[in-house]
């Protein structure tokens, strides 16, 4: 929708090549990291310490969502494709697959919303490299031209604290 301009802006995205045909990153990024966990069933956490213990499991992966390149080239990690995180915590609790993954804020915060505390755990593996995260505009959005108005918005909001304040509001731990 970014690339057809049926949307204007969209947070939480990673910058890559093909993706700067279409978008203008806002600069600076307003987070360095975008962790990848991965999401079972209360008390099955255990069954993902590390990277090739994915091997035997069925994993909930977003549409057309990329995690980390290891992740997103493997063909020996069998993926289930869905439309939305909340369908991957949904699918889950239904037994449709073994774990999910998903931006490690975004889907901690939505398994909190839900009340599902007590029914899913994150696994000790966690992709935790540098990833920087940027607000990006539609090349055809009419804000494409108010950029430069955004970077000082962000800049502003990284260095007054604002930003790690509201974050912390909605994501305590």
């Amino acid at each position: 929708m970014l690339e057809n301009g049926t949307v204007d802006v969209m947070t939480g995205v990673l910058r890559r090549a093909d993706r700067e045909t279409y978008l203008d990153f806002v600069e600076p990024p307003y987070r360095r990291y975008s962790n990848k966990a991965f999401y079972l069933k209360k008390g099955q956490g255990q069954l993902i310490r590390c990277y090739t213990d994915l091997y035997d499991l069925t994993i909930g992966v977003g549409r057309e969502e990329k995690y980390f390149p290891t992740f997103d080239h493997d063909p020996l990690i069998h993926k289930e494709a869905v439309s939305n995180g909340r369908l991957n915590i949904k699918k889950l609790l239904h037994g449709r697959f073994d774990a999910f993954i998903q931006t490690e804020a975004a889907a901690d915060y939505l398994i909190r919303e839900m009340g599902l505390e007590d029914q899913i755990e994150k696994a000790p593996f966690v992709y935790r490299k540098v990833q920087p995260v940027y607000i990006v505009i539609s090349k055809l959005s009419p804000l494409a031209e108010r950029r430069a108005e955004l970077s000082c918005i962000v800049r502003e909001l990284l260095q007054s604290g604002e930003y790690d304040r509201l974050r912390w509001k909605y994501l305590p731990h």
